[in-house]
């Protein structure tokens, strides 16, 4: 198999690996959110928002963590890509990890330099 040909493949099996993976956390941090947001009593007077301002906050808050879960497992993928190149075994991990934890940060530094909300 081709060094480009064995990169493609181990980033697929990656990214349909590490898709679990992301999907859970996404669940969970969804989950806080509704909590926080709709659940939870306000601990003071500024917290008092009317249910759009609340409905409101949810989207933008679920809008974020989507953006930030969807650009860690794409940089997952690339990662072990890449690292699968270096070195099959510990390259792959090390790449996948590099990718996991820079996906959200290249996404804050994305939407930042766009001055796109997120």
């Amino acid at each position: 198999m081709s060094c480009p040909e064995f990169s493609y493949c181990v980033a697929r099996t990656t990214f349909r690996a590490h898709a679990l993976g992301v999907a859970a956390a996404w669940v969970v941090q969804s989950i806080v959110e509704i909590y926080r947001c709709f659940i939870r009593k306000p601990s003071n007077e500024q917290e008092l928002l009317d249910e759009m301002d609340k409905v409101k906050m949810f989207g933008k808050k679920i809008y974020g963590i989507t953006v930030k879960c969807g650009f860690s497992l794409v940089f997952a993928s690339i990662g072990a890509g890449v690292g699968v190149l270096v070195h099959p075994v510990h390259g792959q991990w090390l790449g996948c990890t590099l990718g996991d934890f820079a996906g959200p940060i290249v996404a804050i530094l994305v939407f930042e330099k766009f001055q796109l909300p997120l």
